[in-house]
């Protein structure tokens, strides 16, 4: 297995107990980064990379290397929750379906893999990850959420929506909120009130929604994926408060991918008619927009794909479609790059004790 040595840092969350909480204490240095390639599909070859902070060495086919196999046929999504990694592996078709790996983030081992169903026991696809309560919930392509009991390692509840092929999910307050894509023709994201675990509203939204991401001031940050292809709008950054969901502030600029630190939410994407790459930052008190890459290492990503924030240093990861992950400090500037041989780098997690 092909090692790459880094010059850079990054971070990591762990906790040591069975059933995984929301409040994980942050502590000071990165052990080590997890980075999830989606893999080619149809070839069952979803794997993790490693990065070690300790050696300085980055692995591809980390869970290859570990477990003897990849993950599966295109990797989602991944979250760290306690003591244990969340991956969603959705499988190549409804047909065939997917799981739920889960894994030490210590060792990268396997710890179990739970077979994606909808309510009747058909096979389902995974898409999406949010955590809440000691639950995992996952966004299922049938129309529902799974909600995963992280002791017993179980679907231990469903939750049906009204809006077809449900892609991003996160929680905030006493709700889930879903983007319903409808494959491209969806225009509603489910509110879902997690003690009751039944979906109680919904939201007009643009077409097409993707990604949703909560601060803590209580916006909600959305993205519309591309629809042009079909007639519609490009992909674009939307924002509303938890208290007011009817009020929707749209940022006119290119966006499918997001991630919200502690000050701003980063976004990323790309426009293919012209193979330039948007990124930007939005203050979360402010809603002041503004370019993050403030150096001239901007023009080096041609295919921008998804964007992470180290929640420890506040470091900035944006993928590109092909290989290439790059690393920014706070400020925009350039502190790292390297060519990972990942197909589709999807998700990070941050290990930091």
């Amino acid at each position: 297995m092909k090692k790459v040595l880094l010059m850079s840092i990054a971070a990591m969350t762990l906790l040591g107990c069975n059933k995984d909480e929301d409040s994980v204490p942050r502590r000071e240095v990165t052990v080590r980064w997890y980075v999830l390639s989606e893999g080619s599909w149809g070839q069952a070859n979803s794997d993790l990379a490693c990065y070690d902070a300790a050696t300085g060495v980055f692995t591809p086919g980390y869970f290859t290397e570990k477990n003897g196999s990849p993950l599966g046929d295109t990797g989602n999504d991944l979250k760290l929750y306690g003591a244990k990694m969340y991956c969603a592996v959705s499988g190549t078709d409804m047909g065939a379906g997917g799981s739920l790996k889960v894994i030490h983030p210590e060792t990268g081992k396997l710890i179990k893999s739970i077979p994606a169903t909808d309510g009747a026991g058909n096979p389902d696809m995974p898409r999406r990850i949010a955590l809440h309560g000691g639950k995992v919930y996952v966004t299922m392509y049938s129309g529902s959420i799974a909600r995963i009991d992280t002791a017993t390692l179980t679907i231990d509840g469903r939750a049906a929506l009204g809006g077809t092929y449900p892609e991003g999910i996160c929680a905030y307050g006493d709700n889930l909120y879903v983007c319903n894509s409808g494959q491209g023709s969806g225009t509603a994201l489910s509110v879902v009130n997690i003690a009751q675990f039944r979906e109680t509203s919904t939201i007009t939204v643009p077409q097409n929604p993707l990604m949703i991401e909560a601060a803590e001031t209580g916006d909600i940050y959305f993205t519309t994926a591309d629809v042009t292809w079909a007639g519609g709008e490009a992909s674009n950054l939307h924002r509303f408060h938890a208290a007011k969901p009817e009020e929707i502030v749209t940022f006119g600029f290119r966006a499918s991918r997001i991630a919200v630190g502690k000050e701003y939410v980063y976004s990323v994407d790309t426009d293919w008619s012209n193979f330039s790459t948007v990124v930007k930052k939005v203050d979360t008190k402010t809603g002041a927009v503004s370019d993050f890459i403030t150096d001239d290492t901007g023009k080096d990503i041609s295919s921008g794909y998804n964007v992470a924030v180290n929640p420890l240093t506040g470091e900035v990861y944006l993928t590109n479609m092909g290989e290439d992950i790059y690393m920014y400090d706070p400020n925009g500037k350039q502190t790292g790059r390297f060519a990972t041989n990942l197909s589709g780098g999807s998700s990070f997690v941050f290990i930091n004790r």
